[in-house]
């Protein structure tokens, strides 16, 4: 719930706020505040609804990357010296696609390596809904944005598009 107070505090601030939908360890869904100012997006297209590709800024501390990749890619960061710490905050890259595949294609790219490793993690995208056999990816970050009001064009406003992420979160509580 708090998470999405934040989403719609971006949303009244800036005109747009994000909501990240994860995946925990058991297999779990939730959704997570995404801050504005780490979202890029496909601005080639006009509508945000349309967009086809998003990238999501994420920064942790050394330590929790090493547990989900591994010590031997952050080899050059854990040598001794200044600023070279466990609690450093290191900022890596989620990106998501919809195209580049049948199931679209998905990155995880940390600045801070050497080019040789930068990229932890790569291949299809894992968001996706099954409809009838055929898996269409998804992107996992879900825009609130100003000119989402009701009208005839847009019949479903902010409210219920919130609903089912707030009642999947009610429901989890």
């Amino acid at each position: 719930v708090d998470h999405m107070r934040l989403c719609l505090l971006d949303y009244m601030i800036s005109g747009y706020g994000w909501a990240n939908i994860t995946v925990d360890a058991s297999g779990r869904p939730g959704v997570e505040y995404a801050d504005a100012l780490d979202i890029t997006w496909d601005l080639g297209r006009t509508l945000v609804t349309d967009i086809r590709w998003v990238s999501r800024k994420v920064r942790k501390p050394l330590w929790e990357w090493i547990g989900l990749y591994g010590p031997e890619i952050f080899s050059e960061l854990l040598d001794s010296g200044p600023n070279k710490g466990l609690d450093n905050i290191i900022a890596c890259d989620f990106y998501y696609d919809k195209t580049g595949g049948p199931r679209g294609r998905h990155y995880v790219v940390c600045a801070h390596l050497e080019e040789s490793n930068r990229i932890l993690e790569q291949g299809d995208n894992p968001f996706f809904m099954d409809v009838g056999g055929i898996k269409t990816p998804f992107l996992p970050l879900e825009p609130i944005y100003f000119m989402q009001l009701p009208s005839v064009r847009f019949a479903m406003g902010l409210t219920q598009n919130m609903l089912p992420h707030q009642i999947s979160m009610w429901r989890s509580e």
